[in-house]
């Protein structure tokens, strides 16, 4: 049997198992981050310093986009303070995390940010959280929770669908 294929397949094989040791250790630690975080009122307190500039919005999303994405949050950010102090306590028990690449974007269906792949930079790993209640269910108020890990600090992104959906 030829050696070169099966030399190929084995380094295939080695380096998609470095890919996945990775990325399983870069959300053990988003997780281990996010579970500091386990009640609505935290959570809102997190999101608040963790909006992020319009430079930081420019690392993440093309030119075009990125002042767009901006002024939404520039809005939003009145929003969360002023919903932060509505808001019912809500408790979890856990947080689960669920990483999102914008390069492989299109490769999968798993994930409702495929159609605005167009408004991504290459290569961007979005941190999509789901906090659990102590019944083991999702919490409904999950839904739009995503960060993105960058200049050495977690910043929020809400999903994307919600700025650019028209």
């Amino acid at each position: 049997m030829n050696k070169k294929p099966r030399l190929f397949l084995y380094t295939s094989i080695f380096i998609l198992t470095i890919i996945n040791c990775y990325s399983q250790s870069a959300e053990n630690e988003a997780k281990d981050y996010f579970n500091q975080f386990l009640n609505s009122k935290a959570q809102f307190e997190l999101i608040s310093k963790s909006l992020p500039t319009l430079d930081q919005c420019q690392m993440v999303f093309k030119n075009e986009y990125a002042s767009e994405y901006f002024d939404y949050m520039s809005k939003f950010k009145e929003e969360i303070k002023e919903y932060s102090q509505k808001i019912e306590l809500e408790k979890h028990i856990d947080c689960k995390v669920e990483t999102i690449n914008t390069s492989s974007l299109n490769d999968t269906k798993t994930s409702n940010m495929n159609e605005y792949s167009h408004v991504f930079k290459p290569n961007i790993t979005f941190y999509r959280l789901t906090y659990i209640l102590k019944n083991g269910e999702e919490s409904v108020r999950s839904l739009y929770k995503y960060f993105v890990n960058a200049d050495n600090k977690w910043l929020f992104f809400p999903n994307p669908a919600i700025v650019f959906r028209n």
